[in-house]
């Protein structure tokens, strides 16, 4: 490699730049190289959702985690009636504890609530998920 530095002394040019500007060989170009701790988009989404945030819980104001309070939040509504907060949170409970001890086939159980709002007049969808007009 040193044979490179002694034998081109004087040509200049595209891939060859001056001696005294080049890399000494053995040295890095950065040496330092990238900052320890240096945050990227998963780091800032896992302390973001860690940061605590104030609920009120039984008229008492509690400090949670975000992620905590966003379950909640997504919980409250799936209670109060709504859709696809009830299908997110039954999608997410489904891979988070994805176990085969004798679980019931998740489907056949949405299929079995469905029918029953569905007979109760809550739920305006068909059997085949498709929405019903009138």
């Amino acid at each position: 490699m040193s044979d490179t530095y002694d034998n081109d002394e004087g040509k200049v040019g595209y891939g060859r730049p001056p001696v005294h500007s080049r890399f000494k060989p053995g040295h890095s170009g950065n040496p330092k190289g990238r900052p320890k701790g240096q945050r990227n988009l998963a780091s800032e989404i896992a302390r973001a959702m860690a940061m605590p945030v104030p609920v009120t819980v039984n008229g008492r104001r509690k400090n949670v985690s975000t992620m905590t309070a966003l379950v909640w939040r997504l919980r409250e509504k799936a209670l109060g009636g709504d859709h696809k907060s009830l299908q997110l949170l039954i999608n997410l409970h489904q891979v988070n504890h994805s176990d085969d001890k004798g679980q019931q086939s998740l489907s056949a159980l949405l299929a079995e609530d469905a029918a029953i709002l569905r007979d109760a007049g809550l739920l305006n969808i068909g059997e085949h998920g498709d929405e019903r007009n009138g």
